[in-house]
Formats: C-alpha cells, sequence, structure tokens
C-alpha cells in the first residue's frame, strides 16, 4: 500500500508525509506484521501545489488566467446545452495601457493592472470569474445572470 497523508504536527502546522506499508505473511496464512517506512513529502506537495496555482492564475493580479477562465467556460457552455442556464462573458481591453507602460514604467503598469484586477474581483458575484488573459486583456464570465444585470456589472466594472 502507498498513500499520501497530510497530517497535523503537534506545534499546529500541517505536514504531508507519504506512507508505504507492506502485510508479511507465512505461507498463505494470514497477516503477521506490517513492514512499512513514513516520508516527509511536504516540500515536494509544496511545490506540486504552488506549480497547480502557477498554471491556473496570473502570478501577478491573482486573478484566474485564460486557462481557467476558458475551463469554466466549457463548463457554463455545457451548463447551457444541458439546462439552458443563461451566462454571459464580458471581455476587457485597456486603452492607452501601452502609454502608462512607456511612460511611467512598468511598475506603474503593474500597478494598474492590479487596480482593474481588484475592480473586477470586487464587482463579482462568488460564482462568477475574472480572469486575466495577459497583457491588458481581461475577461469576465457571468452565470445565470439576466441582461440588464450584464449591463450593470459591466459599467461598474468600467467606472
Amino acid at each position: 500500500m502507498i498513500s499520501e497523508y497530510r497530517v497535523r504536527v503537534t506545534y499546529g502546522s500541517d505536514r504531508w508525509v507519504l506512507v508505504r506499508a507492506l502485510g508479511g505473511r507465512l505461507a498463505r496464512g494470514p497477516v503477521e506484521r506490517i513492514v512499512g517506512s513514513l516520508s516527509d513529502i511536504h516540500e515536494r506537495r509544496c511545490l506540486e501545489d504552488q506549480l497547480r496555482e502557477n498554471a491556473l492564475y496570473d502570478s501577478l493580479t491573482g486573478l484566474p488566467n485564460r486557462r481557467l477562465f476558458l475551463s469554466r467556460l466549457d463548463h457554463a457552455i455545457a451548463v447551457w446545452d444541458r439546462a439552458k442556464t443563461p451566462f454571459a462573458v464580458i471581455f476587457l481591453d485597456l486603452d492607452g495601457f501601452k502609454a502608462i507602460n512607456d511612460s511611467l514604467g512598468h511598475a506603474m503598469g503593474d500597478r494598474v493592472l492590479n487596480a482593474v484586477g481588484t475592480r473586477i474581483e470586487r464587482e463579482l458575484r462568488g460564482v462568477d470569474i475574472g480572469a486575466r488573459f495577459g497583457g491588458d486583456e481581461f475577461a469576465i464570465l457571468l452565470h445565470d445572470v439576466e441582461t440588464e444585470d450584464v449591463v450593470n456589472i459591466a459599467r461598474r466594472v468600467q467606472l
């Protein structure tokens, strides 16, 4: 048997461990002993979690990235096909962003992108998703929403 577990250690934090065990028996009788090992794999699991995070979220804004957004959009389309639950997509492109980067520097451009990401997150419900597509492009996926609500959300994000 090989299994991975997260265990709580005495000082309050969690650690990941790998457990390997093999039952020992004489001839064809019942298991009489267990031989095994316990390995600390915490660092490996943390790195794997970080890789997963980097693969699905934008490192600058913390928003979901294009890959996660498109996955959620595929799911919304499937829900539409099955139950006709409405959804909407809003695509945002920041006009004049290149001028900000060129004249004020990339640090200021990053601050602008973070501000936009924060505004998008603030205006969305828990079931909706805002994502950074890359550069100065953002997208919003709204679930189970009416047309007038889409317009209102777009206006709030735009202000």
